[in-house]
């Protein structure tokens, strides 16, 4: 089981992944890519709040 700092690093480095994945996205405004890094986004959006309702428990 991991504990809260370990959780709350997790969530950490996965907000620093969606910082990344939006400037990805914002340097290919015409490309394909640009829908992949933004459904990454929302992928890690997704982890963080599962992680975030593990904490509040």
């Amino acid at each position: 089981m991991m504990g809260r700092e370990e959780i709350e690093k997790l969530i950490a480095d996965i907000q620093q992944e969606q910082i990344q994945a939006a400037l990805n996205a914002s340097n290919r405004p015409e490309s394909k890519e640009v829908y992949k890094e933004i459904g990454r986004a929302r992928g890690l959006a997704y982890a963080v709040g599962l992680l975030k309702e593990k904490l509040r428990r």
